[in-house]
């Protein structure tokens, strides 16, 4: 990546929260975008299966830091907003082992819902939408 582009994707980095809609109409579930280097356009990640894991969970969780363990930024909150107690009322926030060579630390993570999840409750709401409609 050249060093122009590098400085733009450090600068887009970051954690983005919907700030100006009220906590009671979003979702409490990420959703994750990353820059397409060829395009430069934005493209959401999702995942359609669970994970498979040797202790049969299904949680998926991102990472709310780099990979050298630093909290990825909150963008635009204004002076007087806590980054962190902000996460904690948008996201669903866990903590995950992450295992280095000095040992094993916690990270802060959101946890994630798979496509499937989505499409499942876009159904139930869009459901509940006809019920009401039809009184």
């Amino acid at each position: 990546m050249s060093t122009i582009a590098s400085v733009v994707v450090d600068r887009l980095a970051g954690i983005y929260l919907p700030l100006l809609h009220p906590l009671s109409s979003c979702c409490r579930y990420p959703v994750v975008v990353c820059l397409e280097r060829q395009t430069g356009s934005f493209q959401p990640l999702v995942t359609t299966r669970p994970p498979v894991s040797p202790d049969n969970s299904t949680e998926i969780v991102i990472p709310l830091c780099s990979s050298d363990l630093e909290p990825l930024e909150v963008r635009c909150l204004l002076d007087s907003e806590k980054p962190g107690s902000l996460l904690e009322m948008y996201l669903r926030v866990t903590e995950v082992p992450c295992t280095r060579a000095d040992g094993i630390v916690l990270v802060p993570a959101a946890r994630f819902v798979t496509l499937a999840y989505i499409v499942v409750k876009f159904e139930e709401i869009n459901l509940m939408f006809k019920t009401v409609r039809k009184s």
